[in-house]
C-alpha cells in the first residue's frame, strides 16, 4: 500500500512519534468542544487556592485500566495508554494545580467487579466531600455494529448509584459518557449538574476537568432529540420518523412528545441575546442577520441556528415541523455584540417528490434559535423563483463498447485497445438523475487512457484518472488497462 510506505517515511522523519503534542492538544480540544451541559447551578467549580478541599470522583467509568474510545477507535498501544487521561487523573490533577493542598479521592462506587450493586460505603463516604463527581458511561457490552440496545437505562446500577449519591451530597455532578442518550429520570432532579457526551478521546479527562473547573465554557449542543423514555418510540422495526396514531413520531422534525431535551440544547456558563433579526431572499440564497449579545460576565461561545418552517403547507402534505438549514459558531467575551450571518441556498428548502426534490413555492418561516425549542426571534419570507436545477454529481460506471448486449454492467479492468464507455450519470441539485449530452474528459495519462470524442480508449497497461466535467460538476474516476 503506498500511502502506508508514505505514511512510514514520514513517521521515520519525526522520529517515529505519532502522538505529539499538537495532536494530543487537538484532542483535547475536540473533546472540550464535544461536551454537552445539560444542567448546572454549581459550575465551574470554585476551588480554593489554598487550604481544605475534598473531591470524590466515582464510578468505574472514573478510573478504568483501559479506557473505552468508542466503536472503530484505533487500538492503543503502549504510547497511547500513557498519553490517555481518564476522568478521575484529569480532575485530581486540575484540581491539585489549583489547590496543591486539596485532596481528590477515587471511589469505584459498586461493588468490585459488580456493576449491578451500588457499595453503600462509597455512598457514606461521598456524603463527606465538598463536591462528588459521578462518572457514568456505556461501553462495547452495551451495543455495538452487531448489536443494539434494548433500553435507555444506564448499564448496572449506575442511575441508582448517581441518585443515591447526589440525594446523600447535594453538590453532585453526573458525568454521561455514552453511546446516545440514556434515561436520566432517576437522578435528574436530584444532581446538582449533568454533562454528556459520547465517547470522548483520549484526553477526556483533562477535557472534562477543563469544562469542570472553568478553564473551558462548554459549548456542545445535542445533535439528536433525547426521548424521556423508550415509550415515545416506535418498536426498533418500525423505521417510520412522521407521528400516527400510537406514535408521537421521531427526531426534532416530526417529534410531537415532550423530550428530556430538544436537538440542538445545551447550556453555557453564559448567556446570550439574539437581537434585530433580518431576513433576505435574493433569488438564489436564504440570508438571516441578526446581533447576538453575551450578556454574562464570562468569554463563551453559542451556536446559532436557523431552522425553516412552513406555515402555510396542507396537512396532507405531511411536512416537517421545521428543519435546521443553517447554524454557525461565534466567540463573544464578556457583554460583547456581533452581528451573526447564516445563509442557506434556496434548495434547502426542498421536499422530496416522486423522484427529484422540490421547493414548493410560497410563504416560509425562519426562526433564529438556540435549540430547536428556544426560538429566539421569527421572521416569514417569500419564496417563488425557484432556481432551475443544475448539474451536481458525476458518477461512472465504465465499460467496454458492445458489454451492455453481453449483460455486462460494470468493469474494474480494461484490456489494451478497447473502447471504454464511462456510462455517466448526473445528478443535479434536485437530486434528479440524467444522462448529460455534454461532458468533457480529462485523462492525467493519456498514454495509457486517450479520450476519444464521447469515448475512451485503452492504450497500454497501466492506471489512468479520468475526469468528467458536466456544467460546473466535476466527477473522476480510474480506470486499470491490462495486457
Amino acid at each position: 500500500m503506498p500511502w502506508v510506505a508514505a505514511a512510514r517515511e514520514r513517521l521515520a522523519a519525526n522520529g517515529g512519534v505519532t502522538e505529539t503534542p499538537e495532536r494530543l492538544a487537538m484532542a483535547r480540544e475536540a473533546a472540550t468542544e464535544s461536551l454537552v451541559l445539560l444542567k448546572n447551578r454549581i459550575l465551574p467549580l470554585q476551588v480554593p487556592a489554598t487550604g481544605r478541599y475534598r473531591v470524590a470522583v466515582i464510578g468505574a467509568f472514573a478510573d478504568p485500566p483501559e479506557l473505552y474510545l468508542g466503536g472503530y477507535s484505533s487500538v492503543q498501544t503502549e504510547a497511547g495508554v500513557a498519553n490517555s487521561v481518564t476522568p478521575f487523573q484529569g480532575i485530581e490533577a486540575a484540581v491539585k494545580k489549583a489547590n496543591p493542598g486539596a485532596t481528590v479521592d477515587f471511589l469505584a462506587g459498586t461493588l468490585p467487579g459488580d456493576l449491578d450493586t451500588v457499595d453503600p460505603a462509597a455512598v457514606k463516604a461521598a456524603a463527606g466531600y465538598d463536591v462528588a463527581i459521578v462518572v457514568a458511561g456505556t461501553d462495547r457490552s452495551t451495543a455495538s455494529e452487531d448489536h443494539d440496545r434494548t433500553t435507555l437505562a444506564l448499564p448496572g446500577a449506575q442511575a441508582d448509584l448517581i441518585r443515591r449519591v447526589a440525594k446523600a451530597n447535594p453538590h453532585t455532578v453526573a458525568y454521561l459518557q455514552t453511546v446516545g442518550q440514556v434515561d436520566v429520570a432517576p437522578f435528574a432532579d436530584f444532581t446538582a449538574a449533568i454533562l454528556w457526551s459520547s465517547f470522548n478521546g483520549q484526553q477526556q479527562g483533562a477535557a472534562l476537568a477543563d469544562v469542570l473547573l472553568g478553564a473551558a465554557n462548554p459549548s456542545g449542543k445535542l445533535p439528536f432529540t433525547w426521548y424521556a423514555s423508550e415509550s415515545q418510540l416506535p418498536p426498533m422495526e418500525d423505521y417510520g420518523i412522521r407521528p400516527t396514531a400510537t406514535t408521537p413520531g421521531r427526531t426534532y422534525q416530526y417529534f410531537t412528545g415532550t423530550p428530556t431535551f430538544p436537538f440542538g440544547y445545551g447550556l453555557s456558563y453564559t448567556a446570550f441575546r439574539y437581537d434585530a433579526l433580518r431576513v433576505t431572499n435574493d433569488g438564489g440564497t436564504l440570508t438571516a442577520t441578526a446581533t447576538v449579545t453575551n450578556t454574562g460576565r464570562r468569554a463563551g461561545a453559542e451556536v446559532v441556528q436557523l431552522y425553516a418552517t412552513t406555515p402555510d403547507a396542507r396537512p396532507a402534505d405531511e411536512r416537517p415541523r421545521k428543519r435546521l438549514v443553517a447554524f454557525r459558531k461565534i466567540e463573544l467575551g464578556p457583554h460583547e455584540s456581533a452581528s451573526v450571518t447564516l445563509s442557506a441556498p434556496i434548495e434547502a428548502l426542498a421536499f422530496f417528490a416522486g423522484e427529484k426534490f422540490r421547493v414548493d413555492p410560497g410563504r416560509y418561516g425562519l426562526e433564529l434559535a438556540a435549540s430547536s425549542q428556544d426560538v429566539r426571534r421569527r421572521a416569514t419570507v417569500e419564496v417563488t423563483d425557484i432556481p432551475e436545477p443544475t448539474p451536481s454529481v458525476v458518477t461512472a460506471k465504465p465499460i467496454v463498447v458492445g458489454d451492455a448486449a453481453k449483460g455486462i454492467t460494470q468493469r474494474l479492468r480494461f484490456p489494451v485497445g478497447s473502447r471504454i464507455d464511462p456510462q455517466l450519470t448526473v445528478a443535479l441539485t434536485d437530486q434528479s438523475l440524467v444522462h448529460p449530452a455534454e461532458v468533457r474528459y480529462e485523462s492525467n495519462r493519456p498514454s495509457v487512457v486517450r479520450v476519444e470524442g464521447k469515448t475512451l480508449r485503452a492504450v497500454r497497461p497501466g492506471v489512468a484518472t479520468v475526469t468528467a466535467t458536466v456544467g460546473a460538476a466535476r466527477g473522476t474516476f480510474v480506470l486499470v488497462v491490462s495486457g
